[in-house]
């Protein structure tokens, strides 16, 4: 059949397993990627600005396309409200890079730091596709999405020399509070899991845990230890002096 057939068919939604073959070649092509940054950062380094423009424009587009080809699915299978809006915190993290890539301003890399590692690593291991394999257009989207969130945290740490000070970790927090707040309200008007607040990813058993007021306190609660953990090794770093930013002339 077409490899359309196989990339927007709708599955019993139950082919995805956590480090299958699909799952562990999806991983090392990832690590292979960061790999291949660290081992040439210096080079990458040297680029013009204008090269490394380019190339950050070229990621967005490649990045948007995945995106594209989850909410084509969506909305071939009319998939509702409950599910599609971009609310997701590692949706929210993905676009916050999107708008980072193709402006080139920096003003929302707190997001994709705090919460990318956290929305956007973790479930690379944590799993969760919809229960769809490769090569289905939300397995793409899922791992392109979180696998360039990684790539480009350190990136722009290595390369552009970003580091998340203070008033990034302040801002996070604030961020993180308002977040929940507003999914709390949301996943139940919409009987919507937004963030696996009502219930855990379908990969993990809590049995009678899951889904209970206490397990909604501890994952805000990690969550939050996790954004402290993240702050500790830039806690003593100083802020750069901060200049007004412009996109950089590709020509």
């Amino acid at each position: 059949m077409a490899f359309s057939y196989y990339m927007f068919h709708k599955p019993n939604a139950n082919d995805f397993h956590l480090f299958s073959t699909e799952h562990i070649v999806a991983l090392v092509l990832i690590a292979a990627a960061i790999a291949l940054l660290v081992i040439f950062r210096e080079q990458i380094q040297a680029w013009p600005g204008s090269k490394r423009r380019k190339f950050e424009i070229t990621a967005g587009v490649i990045l948007l396309l995945a995106r594209g080809g989850l909410y084509l699915y969506y909305m071939i299978f009319d998939i509702g409200l409950k599910e599609m809006l971009p609310i997701y915190m590692c949706r929210l993290v993905i676009i916050a890079l999107l708008y980072t890539l193709f402006t080139g301003r920096k003003g929302l890399l707190f997001i994709v730091y705090y919460f990318g590692i956290i929305f956007g690593v973790m479930p690379l291991i944590v799993v969760d596709t919809g229960g769809h394999t490769f090569p289905h257009a939300t397995y793409f989207s899922f791992f392109i999405g979180h696998g360039m969130i990684l790539f480009f945290n350190i990136y722009y740490m290595l390369i552009e020399n970003y580091r998340p000070v203070g008033k990034d970790f302040r801002k996070a927090i604030i961020t993180l509070a308002v977040y929940f707040g507003v999914i709390a309200i949301i996943n139940p008007l919409l009987s919507g899991n937004y963030n696996y607040l009502e219930a855990a990813p379908p990969t993990i058993k809590l049995g009678a845990f899951d889904g209970t007021p206490m397990y909604k306190l501890t994952l805000v609660a990690v969550f939050m230890l996790a954004m402290v953990l993240e702050y500790l090794p830039f806690a003593r770093t100083r802020p750069v002096k901060e200049e007004e930013e412009t996109p950089v002339n590709l020509d």
